[in-house]
Order: structure tokens, then C-alpha cells, then sequence
């Protein structure tokens, strides 16, 4: 659920932005009403894409007290020679 959310609020962010801007160029006049909408649906889209990104993480493993110890063990070990 949260990748669609943001996969779409992504998308609509790009669009918006990329079409506001295309519009700033090539038009002499653009109404205010272009602005009023468009400046909110990117700062909306953009926040809560920003907000709802999955986050990379490295999954880890936990170790049991005893993987631990010998894992010490193994280094000291590894140290003393």
C-alpha cells in the first residue's frame, strides 16, 4: 500500500511539475488559477511522496548469545596469533 502511494504521488509530482513548467515557457500569459492549483498539488504530492518512500534496509539476522561468544572467541583467537 505505502509503495503505491508512493509511486503515485511521485508521478503526479513529476507531471505537475514537468507541465507547469512547459506551460511557464511556451505560454506569454497563464492564468492565476494555473498557479493555484498547481503549486499545491506539487508541494502536496512532493511532501507525501517524500514522507511515504520506502525506506533501504538490510534485513539482519539476529544472532543467538552463543553465535556471539563464539564469534569473540574466534577473534581473540584470531588476535592472539
Amino acid at each position: 500500500m505505502q509503495r503505491s502511494i508512493y509511486k503515485t504521488s511521485f508521478l503526479i509530482f513529476w507531471v505537475t511539475l514537468i507541465l507547469y513548467l512547459l506551460t511557464l515557457a511556451a505560454a506569454s500569459y497563464i492564468g492565476v488559477y494555473l498557479t493555484y492549483v498547481a503549486i499545491p498539488v506539487i508541494v502536496i504530492s512532493g511532501v507525501l511522496a517524500y514522507w511515504v518512500e520506502p525506506k533501504d534496509t538490510v534485513p539482519t539476522v539476529e544472532k543467538t548469545p552463543q553465535d556471539r561468544i563464539l564469534e569473540i572467541e574466534a577473534r581473540l583467537k584470531e588476535l592472539e596469533d
